[in-house]
């Protein structure tokens, strides 16, 4: 059994190809009620330091508490306990399972499960739970489904053992079973709570920090946390209280941090920096976030242009990334790869594969057939309508008329999946590492959502495949041969990136995020 050193990416490899604007239900924002932040500080009785209220929010309400719909949050990260942790270094390491291994080809992954562990009702935490639980993950629809369902095998051979049996090889396992780890994949609910999936909509049935008070929660408001008794390790219950509340808009939060009735915001909106650094904040730097188009119908069955790898470059030529980057924030950089600087799989040689060049753009169309250019409708979602118009207006130059359909009620991904526009932006993050953005948007079964045409293409297949098989010391050069071939077949148009930030007063240890935008939420303690 190897060391449970993470075996994913360094720290600071974070990435999320994005369409520009708000973060969406998984990127966060950290807000306080002002009648929270009265709570004084008072010595914790546990052992775990000194206590307070602490109050944090997310941009968006959950729809329920039902893990299997919801994206990643503090929320359900501070409620249930998951296998892998993020570290403060952002790194993953020990959480539920104290060490794991891959074998067989990436096709195996064996986790040992901590010993006396308890859910906050006070059952045991055993490894038939964690089986239990990523079998009900897989066999209930959800977000979580379809990561899981390549799983051949869920099984405990022993009492402390989990060993799961994948169809393919899989190299994403750490950050999938994370507690940032694509959609609460890892969180571990209790067999009370499986028992009775109607009430996990209401109700918290883990074994995390902290758990519901549900006497002091109005869903779709704010929802108030208190201390598990049952936690396996209370040095890490720094607060007696935690209020999390849903406050969409940025500015209103840093408006509350600067004026103290808030401790914690966060924000994708860089524009904010300067305030936050006149109100004396502490600003720490977040999941980098890249914007960009997808270019779906790589086989021309709406669009037929876009069949031709000449004209997807075209369309990557004709974008003046600079100019966007400054209309985007000054804290945008342009990067026309499909891995942007700071993640594994970066590489440098690729930077300006795309330089702005409209007459080779027109030059490439002509050669694929299209010297007037060609029309196309693409889908954008409401938040992002703005960059989608910007870049279709610089297409506009070389020839290529496109019509923007915004969508405003919810039904992008309907949409998307029903096979509407051959090409679309949308705000909802999509993944964090190189090898999950490829296995999300490139390879059945987890492209399901992003990848509506599903075609293919063998040599970014077998890149693909390189990777997923790949032993841990061959993750940077397989990402960067993946990054290589992806970029050089066009089939994504991306950007500019950026960081997004935490603003904070009066809280200590934030750390650095993990490698999908999760941060160890259990480190942060009241500033001495």
């Amino acid at each position: 059994m190897m060391d449970v050193t993470p075996i994913s990416c360094p720290p600071r490899t974070t990435k999320r190809l994005r369409a520009m604007g708000t973060a969406g239900a998984c990127v966060l924002t950290a807000i306080a009620t002002a009648s929270a932040c009265t709570a004084g500080t008072q010595q914790n009785a546990s052992g775990g330091g000194t206590s307070s209220t602490l109050t944090m929010s997310i941009a968006n309400a959950p729809t329920g508490l039902a893990l299997a719909t919801n994206c990643s949050s503090p929320l359900f990260s501070l409620t249930y306990a998951s296998l892998i942790s993020i570290k403060p270094d952002g790194s993953y390491g020990p959480g539920l399972a104290t060490s794991w291994q891959y074998s067989k080809n990436n096709t195996v992954f064996t986790m040992k499960i901590r010993p006396k562990v308890k859910f906050a009702d006070g059952t045991p935490l055993t490894a038939a739970n964690v089986v239990q639980t990523l079998t009900y993950n897989k066999t209930h629809p959800g977000i979580n489904q379809g990561y899981l369902k390549p799983f051949t095998s869920i099984e405990a051979p022993d009492e402390s053992t989990v060993r799961i049996t994948m169809q393919k090889p899989f190299n994403g396992m750490t950050t999938l079973l994370a507690n940032d780890g694509e959609c609460n994949n890892g969180l571990i609910i209790s067999k009370a709570g499986l028992a009775a999936p109607a009430k996990m909509g209401t109700q918290t049935f883990g074994a995390g920090a902290y758990k519901l008070d549900a006497s002091a929660t109005v869903a779709g408001d704010h929802y108030t946390l208190v201390k598990n008794p049952n936690y396996y390790d209370t040095s890490q219950q720094h607060w007696s209280r935690i209020v999390i509340k849903v406050i969409p808009n940025a500015n209103t939060a840093l408006q509350a941090v600067k004026t103290g009735q808030i401790q914690v915001a966060s924000t994708t909106d860089g524009t904010l920096l300067g305030a936050a650094k006149a109100g004396g904040l502490k600003i720490t730097e977040g999941l980098q976030l890249g914007t960009g188009l997808m270019l779906w119908d790589r086989d021309g069955k709406l669009a037929p242009a876009l069949k031709d790898q000449r004209v997807r470059q075209a369309l990557n030529y004709a974008v003046d990334r600079p100019a966007l980057a400054k209309v985007l924030g000054t804290t945008y950089e342009p990067f026309d790869q499909f891995v942007p600087a700071g993640v594994t799989g970066y590489d440098p040689s690729l930077d300006n594969k795309y330089s702005y060049n409209p007459a080779k753009a027109k030059s490439l169309l002509a050669a694929a057939g299209y010297p007037n250019g060609f029309r196309m409708t693409i889908g954008t979602d409401n938040t992002v309508a703005n960059f989608t118009q910007a870049i279709v207006q610089q297409w506009a130059e070389i020839g290529v008329k496109v019509t923007v359909d915004t969508i405003t009620n919810g039904t992008f991904l309907t949409k998307v999946a029903a096979k509407t526009y051959p090409a679309g932006s949308t705000a909802v993050a999509l993944l964090g590492d190189t090898y999950f953005d490829a296995a999300r948007l490139l390879a059945p079964p987890y492209n399901t959502a992003w990848d509506p045409f599903k075609a293919t293409d063998p040599d970014i297949t077998k890149a693909y495949e390189a990777l997923a098989a790949a032993p841990q010391d061959q993750i940077t050069p397989l990402s960067q041969e993946l990054n290589r071939v992806v970029t050089e077949k066009a089939w994504f148009v991306p950007v500019a990136h950026a960081p997004a930030y935490l603003f904070s007063k009066g809280v200590a240890g934030m750390g650095k995020t993990a490698i999908i935008g999760g941060f160890d939420y259990l480190s942060w303690k009241p500033a001495s």
